[in-house]
């Protein structure tokens, strides 16, 4: 019975906290949100020699003040679709050009591009709806950091040239800087039954390879890269009005 009354009291808290918003419709509200986005992305500059389609899975917390400023803080996993450097390895192939385990069979091995982007966000919702104050028209933009590389997977024995430390002179290690900006629409529901926001998001990496030494070029890669992806993304609002 103690059980049940102390998880409806927990419940009708989170519901205050979290559902019971009033006034939307006609006051600027602050509001703390938790967010899990999803984008679908296109890659460009230095990028697009790695993968050409970029998932980005993230999850941020954003605040929204009562002059409709944003501040919002995410950690997101890039995973790509399609690795396209798949030539670094050479120097662990055998004759017929597949890799050798410790136990001398050949291994099928697959190369994946994965890494993660930190971003911090500032914005504003510019053009707010009649309808909700709260709702409309979102702009914003921000600093942050992109860190990526090459994995390589394979199912069978150990291959010793894809473990570390030798891995370190074929994976690619690449991090730096990164812009970000984004324009599209936040919505915070009258009802609470369907909170999000959606649009299009850009961001620019300004990045270096960070190994000192890559065994199929025989040294560093010491060019500065940019590194892009730009694509549609989609947040789902789980809104804590204060």
């Amino acid at each position: 019975m103690l059980q049940k009354a102390v998880l409806i009291a927990v419940l009708s808290v989170l519901w205050q906290l979290g559902f019971g918003q009033t006034h939307l419709r006609d006051s600027v509200m602050a509001v703390t949100t938790f967010q899990f986005g999803y984008s679908a992305n296109l890659t460009a500059g230095n990028l697009s020699e790695k993968t050409d389609l970029l998932n980005n899975i993230m999850p941020s917390l954003c605040h929204k003040n009562r002059h409709n400023w944003t501040f919002e803080l995410g950690v997101g996993a890039l995973l790509g679709t399609n690795a396209l450097e798949t030539n670094t390895p050479a120097g662990i192939y055998s004759e017929v050009g597949i890799p050798i385990s410790t136990e001398g069979v050949l291994e099928q091995v697959k190369v994946r591009f994965q890494g993660y982007t930190v971003q911090f966000q500032t914005g504003k919702l510019i053009v707010p709806s009649r309808y909700n104050k709260n709702t409309g028209l979102w702009l914003c933009g921000g600093l942050g950091y992109m860190r990526h590389k090459l994995r390589f997977v394979y199912k069978g024995s150990n291959v010793p040239q894809l473990n570390d430390p030798y891995v370190k002179g074929y994976d690619r290690l690449t991090n730096g800087l990164a812009l970000n900006q984004f324009i599209g629409y936040r919505r915070y529901s009258n009802k609470n039954n369907f909170n999000f926001s959606f649009g299009l998001e850009i961001v620019e990496g300004f990045t270096k390879n960070r190994r000192s030494w890559n065994y199929d070029v025989f040294g560093p890669l010491p060019n500065l890269r940019h590194d892009i992806y730009y694509g549609l993304k989609f947040n789902l609002l789980l809104p804590f009005y204060d």
